[in-house]
């Protein structure tokens, strides 16, 4: 009997369609099932599977499957406790698993988003000291410019004066050098002057004592 069940099943595993071999189904919301050397309860326990555990399908008939765990055990269980969706229970732990990283990454875009608004916030501030700091400089800069321009035009001014200056202490050494001259051809004009008085009271005085000695001698 048993020989003949080998024999309907080896058939069956051949009559599957491909598409069905190696199709992964899962453990359903029973708690556990038993996994048995054969297709029949009178059949070796080999383990016991836990609801929601994986297991690739290999063979499948009316009634029992022939599956195999991710570990590589192979054995028979019931069809009716296979299902090619994920157990509820797993697709609940699945999505409280996705929820939770969810949430975590939620919480770290959300601390993400305190940073660079902190960043924002910093760099806002540091931009106002630029550019605080840059009117500052345009200001000393633009003192600076019209100082400047104000002290090229005193430069200027200055220099003309010395120019001007030198051109009149030029002038005055020309006049008081001509006045120095014309004292000094005052003076000798005096001088001669008063040289040609003496020699004509001489010439004169000596002349009227020679007429008086010629009278006494008469």
């Amino acid at each position: 009997m048993k020989r003949l069940m080998w024999v309907v099943a080896l058939i069956c595993l051949i009559m599957v369609p491909a598409h069905l071999l190696a199709q992964t189904n899962y453990i359903t919301d029973e708690f556990r099932i038993t996994m048995r050397t054969g297709p029949g309860t009178d059949h070796k326990i080999i383990t016991m599977l836990k609801s929601g555990q994986q297991v690739e399908l290999i063979m499948e008939d009316e009634e029992w499957s022939m599956v195999a765990t991710p570990n590589g055990t192979e054995g028979w269980v019931l069809s009716r406790f296979l299902t090619t969706n994920p157990p509820s229970r797993l697709e609940l732990s699945e999505l409280k698993l996705k929820k939770a990283q969810s949430e975590d990454q939620n919480t770290q875009l959300v601390d993400e988003n305190r940073r660079l608004t902190e960043e924002n916030k910093t760099m806002r501030a540091e931009l106002e000291k630029g550019q605080a700091a840059y009117t500052t400089l345009k200001e000393t800069y633009d003192t600076l410019k019209r100082d400047s321009a104000d002290f090229l035009k005193l430069k200027k001014d200055h220099q003309l004066a010395s120019a001007e200056l030198a051109e009149k202490t030029k002038r005055v050494a020309a006049l008081e050098e001509h006045s120095r001259r014309l004292e000094l051809n005052s003076t000798i004009k005096w001088f001669l002057a008063g040289a040609g008085v003496l020699v004509l009271g001489f010439i004169i005085g000596f002349s009227t004592k020679r007429q008086r000695r010629r009278s006494s001698l008469l």
